[in-house]
């Protein structure tokens, strides 16, 4: 995140641009995901996960459609 901002009714998160888009739609393209590439994702996913806990941080909406990919 690189920024937040606040009015009466919203909050705004700034995000970096993540060309790659949601995991859900490169599931949905995707006719046949090989072991390895769903390992490599599975893996990143559990890195990002054991990160944020190391910070005192709980993730509770764990789904492909919260998952950003870039490149």
């Amino acid at each position: 995140m690189i920024d937040s901002m606040q009015d009466e009714l919203n909050l705004y998160l700034l995000i970096e641009y993540l060309p790659g888009g949601e995991l859900i739609n490169r599931i949905r393209n995707t006719v046949f995901m090989s072991e390895n590439d769903t390992r490599f994702y599975l893996a990143e996913i559990v890195l990002a996960i054991e990160s944020l806990h190391r910070k005192g941080i709980m993730y509770r909406d764990l789904k492909p459609e919260n998952i950003l990919l870039d490149q």
